[in-house]
């Protein structure tokens, strides 16, 4: 019985940890998006000064 109750901490310590990664890489893309429209919206602005 304590081993199978110990087996459902550790899943559930797992899917916590699995979680909170898939949020720091949600976060990451996010910014890593933002940054290439900043840099598109740069470029555009660049081609139309050029123009």
């Amino acid at each position: 019985m304590k081993k199978r109750k110990w087996t459902m901490k550790r899943i559930v310590d797992t899917l916590f940890v699995l979680v909170i990664l898939g949020d720091i890489a949600t976060m990451i893309m996010f910014v890593v998006i933002s940054i290439k429209i900043l840099k598109m919206q740069e470029v555009i602005t660049w081609l139309i000064q050029q123009a």
